[in-house]
């Protein structure tokens, strides 16, 4: 089992809850806050919650990364509803400040947003 595989195996309790994308969504964000980069190789395209079509990429963090993000994000989703954590991922940085229907730079976001979070 790939490190990817070893992510959606942990988030997967939660797919009755919550589409897996937005899980991954929430790792990578996560990952991006806190490393500077994805933990997975995913492009996200914003619409309603980030979206993707293709869940077979590879994670590309460290073990070390990949861990801390996914145990931060299953600590998370397992004190929420579905529709909470759906309000969670609308209100991260990416998805609330960028035109729908456009990618996400997680990366690139992500540095934006260290820099002005003090101020939120």
């Amino acid at each position: 089992m790939n490190r990817y595989q070893h992510v959606l195996s942990q988030l997967k309790e939660f797919e009755n809850k919550i589409n897996l994308s937005i899980l991954v969504y929430l790792v990578d964000w996560k990952s991006c806050i806190e490393y500077g980069c994805q933990a997975t190789e995913v492009n996200w395209k914003n619409g309603i919650t980030p979206i993707i079509w293709d869940l077979d990429n590879k994670i590309i963090s460290t073990e070390d990364q990949l861990i801390e993000a996914v145990l931060f994000v299953k600590e998370t989703a397992s004190k929420m509803e579905a529709h909470e954590l759906v309000r969670l991922c609308q209100s991260t940085y990416p998805v609330y400040f960028q035109e729908k229907n456009k990618n996400l730079n997680l990366v690139n976001l992500s540095r934006e947003y260290n820099n002005i979070k003090h101020l939120f």
